[in-house]
């Protein structure tokens, strides 16, 4: 048989020619002016990528300075889990001794209470660790700026002098009238709380009377050390406490708890902790951007330059290229061009990233992490950025395969031709629009599944943001159509501007993603942030209102104050004539028993009732004074509800039952009472509870009633409660039994979501310049076309600022529905999680993105007056 001849006609082949294409590829990619201005959005998502994950990083502290902050120059840490009261021998030197016995090369064993009262007013109390200082055993952390370190018992060093005011030489007084003698003052590096490093004796040293006053004073001895079989120190540490003995009182531990609990903390275990923390915390500044903006930005960059690479792929096929090899070119160029741009976006990323590290590191005031896997998070975004240009470029190749696979019709007349020509297209087309809503409605219901039953962190919220963007995105063409619909063709150049995008929509929709994905990405965060703040400051209350001074229990204020205390301010009349309130809880718990016993609660809540004598002891509490109907309920035997308390009554009132329970078993249950809502602020004192009625009331329904209860003083003005304070240091009596009012200190969100917020809204501003300012470059050919024909250059600049407000517009409000929706489901679904929108804030950002997009089209249309 002889051999057939070669198909000469290779125009119809959907199969690429590989060395082809790459060198066509090569040609097109380097044409340089069509390239650079559609990659510039590649190469700020790889610089925002790099630059976050370093800035992330810098914030977090990695495994090996976590050692160093709680191991210090050692290797292993034990806490031995026994209190020692003050005055007591401590069992420091025996665990010191029993581990170089038992084989370690170094070992030091301290004290630590955290209880230690300064002499000041407001009271409030400090840390103390007592060791040898003068080995410097935390080399890293502790940093000695004046003096020496303690040797004596009695001698300390004061981190934070500024807060502590006590300078070396001087005199520090703490618990009541002991003095510590200051011989230095140090640096702490990783956190700005006051400490006293003790001198080894001092603990010793202390009166044991010093309990009496201040019953919580206790301090835990810990081990440090170096070297040696970790099992055989645990063992002998443990034996030489169990042995441990203050004079007559054995410290035997038979058949008790272990004293030395297992397994303790080793250095090498820290050291493989990565500094990932807030990469981890904070989704939202580096995990989900690092996915989304890559991916968009290479979406955007293929929608820029499709038009230009359509006409570029007609050029060459009706030379003769297959339609294959001239989409496999120009999509190699593509992505060849994305990866570059990425490359060098994340150079100048890392470059920035460590040129920020001595600026967080200053607002921080803490040693930086160590950056950790940039090549990994360089290595991700390369892989991602090419994966996607991949499956893109694989895209119009499977489109242009189908075009290219439709047979031509021979048969049909003129007039059914292009129905017969689109029908593959079309059946094609309508597969990946299914595809596309199925996968979106999925996404939606994953939405709301993840809402009711995920929902409980800030961190699972950023997530929330990231499916609704991923939703909104995949049901971006329905929302594209729509906002063009409503650019009306009433005037010829919105005529021109919609009938241009709807004809180059790919383009547009790919710009619109990029956008609204940014956009949302950056609202979300502002929101998430004030959120958080105004929901801080719900948890950061004062413990009573200013002139309230409430005399409770150290342990908690639930419980009544010590008869001690009483009577020296019963001596002192310091509190004379002024209102004074017993406060009684409906429950038979006391301070020595907190099992479970009988409490009264609300039916269906589970904070406690209070009880006092008369309805004029509620506005001692309150603040403010009762209304007659307030007054009138409360003597017929009704129930005044905190106005804030879940399921609180309406105004106009709701009857409701009182619950005794104990341990979940409900011993009786009241009949219906009438309850009234009941405004008072939050304050520390009612955490916990749920109402007030009075005492008679109680008797006579046979609830459990507490024999003594806190006391609530009020009117005490003019430095009355700071008094007050004053005289029971003056007594070595704890004088934080003694609430009195400090002014909470506003909170301050970590300085990691500040600089997330900062670096997307900065993304948000360079994306809306470099997205739009790209549309004009791909819109030049089109405005050049029209006013070749004879249209006005004013109506160029007009067609482009339409679709510029078309684009940004939509994408402002997709971007407000992603950043508010989460928002919302946050504070519905966290209890105490209060909603707060920073209208103002996103308002500003919105005006400097309108403003800024505003500027960069007058500047890009201006070359169009020629």
């Amino acid at each position: 048989m002889a051999r057939q001849p070669k198909q000469a006609d290779k125009g119809n082949s959907v199969l690429p020619q590989p060395r082809l294409a790459a060198r066509l590829a090569w040609r097109l990619g380097r044409r340089q002016g069509q390239w650079i201005g559609a990659s510039s959005t590649v190469f700020v998502a790889g610089l925002f990528t790099m630059a976050m994950f370093i800035a992330l990083s810098t914030l977090s502290l990695s495994g090996a300075q976590e050692a160093d902050r709680d191991l210090g120059r050692f290797d292993a840490l034990a806490s031995a889990e026994m209190t020692i009261p003050p005055g007591s021998k401590t069992p420091v030197p025996a665990m010191a001794r029993a581990a170089q016995q038992a084989g370690a090369n170094e070992s030091a064993a301290f004290l630590t209470a955290l209880d230690v009262q300064l002499a000041v007013t407001p009271a409030r109390n400090v840390t103390l660790l007592e060791g040898q200082w003068k080995p410097n055993p935390y080399p890293d952390v502790y940093e000695l700026t004046a003096g020496r370190w303690p040797q004596q018992p009695g001698e300390v060093v004061v981190t934070d002098p500024a807060d502590v005011k006590a300078a070396a030489g001087q005199t520090l007084t703490v618990l009541g009238d002991l003095r510590l003698r200051v011989v230095g003052v140090a640096d702490n590096h990783y956190a700005k709380t006051s400490a006293l490093l003790a001198a080894p004796g001092t603990w010793s040293s202390l009166d044991p009377k010093v309990a009496e006053g201040y019953p919580s004073l206790a301090a835990q001895p810990y081990l440090l050390w170096t070297g040696g079989p970790e099992q055989a120190v645990m063992d002998a540490v443990t034996k030489a406490l169990t042995s441990y003995s203050d004079g007559s009182s054995s410290q035997e531990a038979e058949g008790g708890p272990e004293l030395l609990p297992g397994p303790p903390t080793l250095r090498a275990q820290l050291e493989t902790r990565a500094a990932d923390y807030w990469i981890e915390k904070s989704p939202a500044g580096y995990a989900i951007p690092a996915v989304l903006v890559p991916i968009g930005a290479v979406l955007l960059m293929f929608g820029l330059v499709d038009r230009r690479l359509r006409r570029t792929a007609e050029t060459m096929v009706s030379l003769g290229l297959r339609p294959a090899t001239t989409v496999a070119a120009v999509s190699l160029a593509c992505v060849a061009w994305c990866l570059a741009a990425a490359t060098a976006g994340a150079a100048v990323g890392v470059a920035t990233g460590c040129a920020l590290r001595p600026l967080l590191a200053y607002l921080q005031d803490r040693p930086v992490g160590d950056v950790e896997g940039v090549t990994d998070a360089a290595a991700q975004l390369l892989a991602l950025v090419a994966a996607t240009g991949v499956l893109t470029g694989a895209g119009l190749l499977l489109a242009r395969r189908t075009r290219s696979e439709q047979p031509l019709p021979t048969t049909t007349s003129p007039a059914h031709q292009p129905r017969a020509k689109n029908l593959g297209k079309k059946s094609v087309a309508t597969v990946i629009r299914d595809v596309r809503q199925l996968a979106a409605l999925g996404v939606w219901c994953v939405c709301v599944v993840y809402t009711a039953t995920r929902l409980d962190t800030p961190s699972e919220g950023m997530f929330l943001t990231a499916l609704i963007t991923a939703a909104v995105v995949l049901t971006l063409p329905e929302f594209f159509g729509f906002a063009t619909r409503l650019l009306t063709e009433h005037d010829a150049r919105r005529r021109l501007a919609r009938r241009q995008l709807q004809a180059d929509r790919r383009r547009a929709q790919a710009a619109l993603a990029v956008l609204t994905v940014i956009i949302g990405a950056s609202l979300g965060m502002l929101a998430l942030l004030d959120t958080l703040i105004r929901s801080s400051e719900n948890t950061v209350q004062p413990e009573v209102l200013p002139g309230q001074v409430l005399l409770a229990h150290r342990a908690s204020s639930a419980f009544a104050p010590p008869e001690r205390m009483l009577t020296v301010l019963k001596e002192s009349k310091v509190l004379e004539g002024l209102p004074q309130v017993e406060l009684h809880r409906l429950s038979k718990e006391t301070v020595d028993e907190t099992g479970p016993v009988p409490s009264t609660t609300r039916q269906g809540n589970e904070g406690g009732i209070l009880a006092v004598d008369s309805p004029d002891d509620v506005p001692v509490l309150t603040g403010r004074p009762l209304t007659a109907d307030q007054r009138a309920l409360l003597d017929r035997g009704g129930l005044l509800v905190w106005a804030d308390r879940d399921n609180a009554p309406p105004s106009e009132g709701q009857p409701t039952r009182l619950v005794v329970a104990e341990d979940d078993r409900i011993l009786t249950e009241t009949p219906p009472l009438p309850a009234k809502p009941l405004e008072l602020a939050r304050t520390g004192w009612r955490a916990g509870t749920d109402g007030i009625l009075l005492v008679d009331t109680a008797r006579r329904l046979g609830l459990p009633i507490a024999a003594q209860g806190p006391i609530m003083v009020t009117d005490a003005d003019d430095g009355q409660d700071a008094r007050v304070q004053q005289i029971l240091q003056d007594h070595a009596i704890d004088a934080r039994a003694a609430y009195i009012y400090v002014e909470p200190e506003p909170p301050v969100p970590d300085t990691a979501l500040y600089v997330s917020a900062a670096a997307l809204a900065l993304l948000a501003l360079f994306t809306v310049l470099t997205a739009l300012r790209g549309q004009t470059r791909a819109l030049k050919t089109y405005v050049d076309s029209l006013i070749a024909l004879g249209i006005p250059p004013s109506w160029g600049r007009h067609i482009i600022l339409w679709q510029y407000a078309l684009l940004l517009g939509t994408a402002t409000l997709l971007g407000l529905f992603i950043a508010i929706v989460p928002t919302v489901a946050l504070a519905t679904q966290i209890p105490d999680f209060e909603l707060s929108i920073p209208w103002g804030q996103m308002s500003l950002l919105l005006a400097t993105l309108a403003l800024a997009s505003a500027l960069a089209a007058t500047r890009s249309t201006l070359a169009l007056r020629r």
